[in-house]
């Protein structure tokens, strides 16, 4: 953060670099890695665009994986082994599904700012105007707040939410418990996030998606987004909710996020979570490009002239189909050139021999 406030202050150019969830690398020209302005700037524009049936595949395959726990390229893996379970909440109104992140890792970012003093007074304020009562929620507490990292062996965070789950009477689904978060996504009727990636699944599986705070999808129209108290009106779209178009919003933002928005998409290929492939013919072009306007270049630029092969999937999708979604990320390596042999030093080169053998992700 000293390097780009370094940066900053004297005019100096920048671009920060960040993993992606699959193939490529995210490159943002001077913002930090967490930044959303050129995200949200693309995002919008590509929200509008229909995709092609390779591509609207593609997506609905990669999604359809993470809910079905084939999820091997991912850093952490928070469902391993995870149960199927009844919905568990003793009301019988709307089936509200509460799946909050820590977000510790955005605090202090001004693109992050939201105009609540913590994220529980928004549910509440949330709850109050909906009329939602506390026995059909359910909160469904992160894997992750109980898994060791560093010297820290339990989140604030699930302290926070427990407590407030308590006094309001809802039902709690602990961190440690091996409650499948799909299957109550399946079952719920409203799904309310703070901005984590389970508001793209609970919008593939086609549910009312509420996100309070800001989001890398917040432009993508698949959720409602709530921000700050101004914004409240928008929970007026809930009345004219559209499966269809939440699923095909959510397989365009996903298609943008992972194939449009990262570079080098064809020549830095995901392996498996500890590993890539180097495919030879990449360009600095757009990195040049970047330093010089301070916007990201799309190298992935095709579009659908209309909806028509996006409702082909939607289509399977709606039906609950998902056997006849098949895997087409095979197509795309044939337009690939040669890899290249990437040499590491001795020291790495040992580590990443003895790297598979340890847990996944920070453990």
């Amino acid at each position: 953060q000293g390097i780009t406030y370094a940066c900053e202050k004297n005019d100096i150019p920048y671009i920060t670099l960040e993993r992606t969830r699959d193939h490529g690398i995210l490159l943002k020209p001077n913002e930090n890695c967490l930044g959303l302005k050129e995200i949200n700037r693309l995002n919008k524009i590509f929200i509008n665009k229909p995709l092609k049936y390779e591509q609207a595949l593609l997506s609905a395959i990669e999604l359809y994986n993470r809910i079905s726990g084939n999820k091997l390229k991912e850093w952490r893996s928070f469902h391993d082994n995870n149960k199927n379970i009844y919905w568990p909440a003793k009301g019988n109104g709307q089936k509200v599904l509460i799946t909050p992140s820590s977000r510790s890792e955005f605090e202090g970012h001004l693109d992050w700012e939201f105009g609540f003093f913590n994220y529980t007074d928004a549910f509440d304020e949330l709850f109050d105007r909906l009329k939602i009562s506390s026995e059909n929620c359910v909160l469904r507490c992160h894997p992750n707040w109980t898994r060791p990292i560093g010297r820290i062996k339990e989140s604030n965070a699930l302290i926070h939410y427990m407590n407030w789950a308590k006094k309001r009477g809802i039902h709690i689904i602990h961190s440690i418990e091996k409650s499948s978060t799909y299957s109550l996504i399946n079952q719920a009727d409203i799904i309310v996030v703070n901005g984590g990636s389970t508001g793209t699944e609970a919008g593939f599986l086609g549910k009312k998606v509420i996100c309070i705070g800001h989001a890398g999808y917040e432009q993508s129209k698949m959720s409602i987004n709530i921000q700050n108290n101004s914004q409240w009106h928008l929970l007026k779209n809930l009345d004219n909710f559209d499966e269809k178009e939440t699923i095909r919003n959510t397989l365009r933002s996903y298609y943008f996020g992972s194939f449009r928005f990262p570079q080098f998409i064809k020549h830095v290929r995901l392996k498996n979570n500890l590993s890539f492939e180097y495919i030879e013919g990449a360009s600095a072009e757009n990195i040049i490009k970047m330093f010089k306007t301070g916007r990201v270049e799309i190298d992935e630029n095709d579009v659908a002239y209309d909806e028509t092969e996006e409702d082909k999937i939607i289509d399977i999708l709606i039906n609950n189909k998902f056997a006849k979604l098949i895997n087409i990320d095979k197509k795309s390596a044939k337009q690939f050139q040669r890899k290249i042999s990437i040499n590491r030093k001795w020291i790495f080169s040992w580590l990443d021999k003895i790297r598979p053998f340890l847990p996944r992700g920070d453990e």
